[in-house]
C-alpha cells in the first residue's frame, strides 16, 4: 500500500492478494463526503455487521463474516472493498449482474480489472468443506429472507409500523445515560430488526421490475413506461406534500418573497393571517418528511425537522412562479399514458401471452415502491439515532468534557460511549479533536476518484466521448428515461432549490433522495454516477423526466448556463 493512501479498514490482515481494489459505486449517491468520526464509527461498529448478517445471512458467528463485510474507510470516505465482494457467498459470483443495473460504469471498470489478474476474490478462513457449508447455509437463509418479503402490501405495512414505534419512544432527554447509549444500537430493536428487511425488498422489487421490462421487450412504449407515475414511493411523496404545502401558502406569497432567515420568516408568518394556519401545514409535512435530508445517512447531518430551511426555499420557488401542474397530477397524467401503452401491448400479443403482461404490469406497480420505502423508513431510525448522539453532546458538554455539544461528533462511539459512563477525559482531548477537524478539512478539499488500488496505481476508464472525435459536442451516458429535452444546463454541486427555475437541465456529480424534490422543476437531469436502479433513477423514471447517467464528469465539461439537449433514449446529451 502506498504511504500516501490512508485507509482504515473494516478488518485488519485481510487477504485480498497483492492488490486490494476499492470502489465507491452507490455509496457516493449515499454517502459522497468525507465522515467524521462518529458517523464512521456508527457505521463500522453498529450498523455494517447487521446489514452483512441479514443481507448475506452468514451468522456473525462465523469465522468467515468479518472477512465479508465488504466497507472500509479510503481517504475518510467510505469505500466497498470489491476483493471482498468477490468473496461473498453468493452474492459475489453475480456481483457484475448488480453493478451493470446500478452502475454500468463501474461494471465496465470491475469486468476489466477482474479479466486483469489485478482484483482477485478475498481469501476466506477455514477449509473448503467448510466454506462450502457455510454457502449452502447463507443461501438458504438468504432464501428464507427473500420468502419473508413477497407480499407488498405486508412489506409496506412493516415498514410503516417502523415510523409509528420510533415516534412513541420518549424523548431522549429523559433517558437515564444508558439507556440513551442503547439508543444508539437501534437497529437491533424490534424496529431495527424489521426496517432491516429492506434490502431484500428492495432485491424483489428490482427482481420485478427486470422480469416485466424483459417480457414487454417487444412493445418498446409500454416497456419505457412500466415504471412511470407509480404510486405510493415515498421519495416521490416528498414532492406531491411540498406542492401541497406551496399551494397552501399561496396567499402568503408576498411574505416568502421578503429575504428573510428561517426564524425571521417564522415569526413574521405567526402574526400574519393565515400565517399560523400555514405554520400548522409545516409541521404535518415535517413529522411525515422532516426525518429526511440531503446526505441523510451521515448521522452528523442535520434532518429537515430540525433545519427546514431548505424546505422553505423549496416553497419559496414555487411560490414565484404561476401555477402549473403538481407533482401529484403529473403522475396521474402518466398513469394513465402507462395504461394506455400496456393496453395497446396486450392487445397486440397472443391471447394467453395478455394476462401474463397484465399481471406483471401490475406486479411493477405495487412493487417498485419497495425500492425507495425501506430508505425512508430506514430514516427514522438514523434520525432517532441522531437525537441521542445530540443529546449524549449536550451531557458531555453540561459536565465540562466538551466545550461544545456538536463536538461530540468529532468523537468516535467507543470513547462517546466511555465519557458518557464516567471515563475520564484523556489530557490532549482537546488538541485531538483539533486534529480530527483539521484532517476533515483537509479531505473534504480532494476530489474522490471512483475506484482505488492500494498500489497507487490509476483505474482508467473507457471515455465515450473518445470513441466519436467527429462529435466533440456530445457526451454519452446510460439512458434512464426516454424522450428528448433542451433547456440551460444548471450545474448543482449542493441541492439549492434558488439554483433551479423551471425547465433547466439539472446536471450533478450525484443526487440522493434528498435532492430529489427539484427533480419536478428540470426539463432533464444528468447524472456523473449512477445506473437504471440507483435511487435518483427511480424517481426520475416516475416522473417522467428523460434522463442520461453515468456521464463522466458532466459537471466539469458543461459550462453554467450553456444549452444542452439530452437525449434519454441514446442516452446522450448534445452541447449547443
Amino acid at each position: 500500500m502506498t504511504p500516501e493512501l490512508d485507509v482504515e479498514r473494516y478488518l485488519d490482515g485481510v487477504g485480498d492478494g497483492p492488490v486490494s481494489v476499492w470502489s465507491n459505486w452507490n455509496v457516493r449517491e449515499t454517502l459522497p463526503d468525507v465522515l467524521g468520526p462518529f458517523t464512521w464509527s456508527i457505521w463500522r461498529d453498529v450498523i455494517l455487521p447487521f446489514v452483512a448478517q441479514d443481507v448475506f445471512g452468514i451468522p456473525r458467528s462465523s469465522p468467515v463474516f468479518r472477512h465479508v463485510v465488504a466497507i472500509d474507510l479510503v481517504e475518510g470516505r467510505l469505500y466497498w472493498n470489491m476483493n471482498a465482494m468477490l468473496a461473498i457467498p453468493i452474492f459475489g459470483p453475480v456481483l457484475g449482474r448488480v453493478l451493470s443495473v446500478i452502475d454500468a460504469r463501474a461494471a465496465e471498470a470491475t469486468e476489466r480489472l477482474i479479466a486483469s489478474g489485478i482484483l482477485v476474490p478475498r481469501r476466506l478462513p477455514g477449509s473448503r468443506l467448510a466454506l462450502a457449508l457455510g454457502v449452502v447455509g447463507a443461501g438458504a437463509r438468504a432464501g428464507a429472507r427473500m420468502l419473508g418479503v413477497l407480499s407488498p402490501r405486508r412489506c409496506m405495512r412493516l415498514l410503516d409500523r417502523c415510523a409509528v414505534d420510533v415516534a412513541a419512544r420518549p424523548a431522549v432527554s429523559g433517558l437515564s445515560d444508558r439507556d440513551l447509549l442503547g439508543t444508539i444500537r437501534l437497529f437491533d430493536s424490534p424496529e431495527g430488526k424489521r426496517v432491516r428487511r429492506g434490502i431484500q425488498m428492495m432485491s424483489v422489487g428490482m427482481a420485478v421490475y427486470f422480469l416485466a421490462e424483459r417480457a414487454f421487450r417487444p412493445h418498446p412504449e409500454a416497456r419505457e413506461l412500466l415504471a412511470v407515475g407509480v404510486a405510493n414511493n415515498p421519495t416521490t411523496a416528498i414532492s406531491i406534500a411540498l406542492d401541497e404545502l406551496a399551494e397552501a401558502g399561496r396567499p402568503l406569497a408576498p411574505v416568502f418573497s421578503e429575504e428573510r432567515s428561517t426564524g425571521a420568516l417564522f415569526e413574521r408568518l405567526a402574526g400574519e393571517p393565515g400565517g399560523t394556519e400555514w405554520l400548522s401545514h409545516l409541521d404535518s409535512f415535517l413529522a411525515r418528511f422532516g426525518h429526511r435530508c440531503p446526505k441523510e445517512f451521515d448521522i452528523a447531518a442535520p434532518r429537515w425537522s430540525e433545519d427546514p430551511t431548505m424546505i422553505l426555499d423549496l416553497v419559496r420557488a414555487r411560490l414565484s412562479l404561476p401555477r402549473s401542474e403538481t407533482t401529484g397530477e403529473r403522475l396521474a397524467r402518466l398513469r394513465e399514458r402507462r395504461g394506455r401503452a400496456i393496453d395497446a401491448a396486450c392487445k397486440a400479443e397472443r391471447p394467453w401471452r395478455r394476462p401474463v403482461l397484465r399481471a406483471l404490469a401490475r406486479l411493477v406497480a405495487e412493487y417498485m415502491p419497495l425500492r425507495e420505502a425501506p430508505k425512508h423508513a430506514v430514516m427514522f431510525l438514523f434520525a432517532r439515532m441522531r437525537q441521542a448522539v445530540a443529546e449524549i453532546g449536550r451531557r458531555l458538554a453540561a459536565r465540562g468534557i466538551l466545550r461544545e455539544a456538536s463536538d461530540v461528533f468529532w468523537l468516535r462511539w467507543p470513547e462517546a460511549r466511555l465519557l458518557l459512563l464516567g471515563a475520564n477525559p484523556p489530557a490532549d482531548l482537546e488538541a485531538r479533536l483539533a486534529r480530527r477537524r483539521e484532517i476533515h478539512e483537509r479531505r473534504l478539499r480532494a476530489r474522490p476518484t471512483e475506484f482505488v488500488r492500494s498500489d497507487g496505481v490509476a483505474v482508467a476508464f473507457e471515455d465515450p466521448a473518445s470513441e466519436e472525435p467527429e462529435q466533440p459536442m456530445l457526451l454519452r451516458g446510460t439512458g434512464i428515461f426516454a424522450g428528448t429535452a433542451s433547456g440551460p444546463a444548471r450545474i448543482l454541486h449542493s441541492p439549492d432549490p434558488s439554483a433551479v427555475s423551471q425547465g433547466d437541465v439539472i446536471v450533478m456529480e450525484f443526487a440522493d433522495p434528498g435532492w430529489t424534490p427539484l427533480f419536478p422543476r428540470a426539463a432533464a437531469v444528468v447524472m456523473e454516477v449512477g445506473g437504471l436502479m440507483c435511487h435518483a433513477a427511480i424517481v426520475a423514471r416516475e416522473l417522467g423526466i428523460p434522463s442520461v447517467f453515468g456521464v463522466r464528469d458532466a459537471t466539469r465539461r458543461l459550462s453554467d448556463g450553456e444549452r444542452v439537449t439530452v437525449d434519454g433514449a441514446k442516452g446522450t446529451v448534445t452541447r449547443g
